[in-house]
């Protein structure tokens, strides 16, 4: 039941008075408060909430909708780091994709840079050939004089035979009694016989080249092969390095007696 002070309920409606018209006292008139039985009062309280209920009734399947995208939002959420660095690097990204038609032309052009990188080892050939000219003057009189011409045979080869040639070439002209041409590295011994069909005995030409070009003597260490000797016109002296090489090991090598030397095949376990 719903009590209102100064009210008596009973079950049914009643118009409650003040508490001086009760006791018989005169006052002033005071309007009648109308009194609300408990299931009145509980059947109005629910019509005012009906409607919130149905609001939240109606909103629920936008909750569920809510609900069920919330781990999609979790995966977003979590990838909003990589999704940052992306848009920093997006200015990279635009400058790559700006010279994307200069790397297009430059895999274009790449069989021909190809072309010229296979040429140039030729190329660079040439250019030291051009600049070389090979020109000798005697700084001094050699007529009647014994001239000896050292040349190592190493390095370019092809120049320092060339250079070698005229400088015997400029002494026999210039009236020297004898020319000596001391090789040490006799250049192509190797090629001293025809191993191949169409193959040069280069050992041979080179004996020829000197003989013409004026030299009267030669001296030179460990040849290849004995034979060479034959093929010159002209003395030749074919020293042996093999003393000078003893000395210096047993001088120089604590060991030496327990030493072993290697030679790359048969030929040279000989000499």
């Amino acid at each position: 039941m719903l009590h209102v002070p100064g009210c008596r309920f009973d079950g049914v409606a009643h118009h409650c008075c003040s508490a001086s018209q009760q006791s018989g006292g005169v006052s002033a008139w005071q309007p009648r408060v109308p009194c609300v039985s408990g299931k009145a009062a509980s059947r109005v309280l629910l019509g005012a909430l009906l409607p919130a209920v149905d609001m939240c009734l109606a909103v629920l399947p936008v909750v569920d909708m809510c609900l069920a995208v919330l781990p999609v939002v979790d995966r977003c959420l979590a990838v909003l780091p990589v999704v940052d660095r992306c848009l920093a690097v997006r200015p990279v990204v635009d400058r790559c994709l700006a010279v994307l038609p200069v790397v297009d032309r430059c895999l274009a052009v790449l069989p021909a840079v190809d072309r010229c990188l296979a040429v140039l080892p030729v190329v660079d050939r040439c250019l030291a050939v051009l600049p070389v000219v090979d020109s000798v003057e005697i700084g001094e009189s050699v007529r009647g004089e014994d001239v000896y011409i050292v040349q190592s045979g190493c390095g370019e080869i092809n120049d320092n035979l060339m250079e070698m040639l005229i400088m015997i070439n400029a002494c026999k002209i210039a009236s020297a009694a004898r020319v000596t041409a001391v090789i040490p590295c006799f250049p192509y011994a190797r090629q001293d016989k025809k191993d191949k069909s169409r193959a040069p005995i280069s050992a041979k030409l080179v004996a020829n080249m000197l003989s013409v070009a004026g030299a009267d003597h030669i001296i030179t260490m460990d040849l290849h092969a004995s034979q060479i000797q034959g093929f010159f016109d002209i003395p030749v002296d074919n020293l042996y390095a093999e003393p000078a090489v003893l000395k210096w090991i047993r001088e120089n090598i604590p060991e030496w007696r327990n030493a072993i030397i290697v030679s790359p095949d048969a030929g040279g376990a000989k000499r």
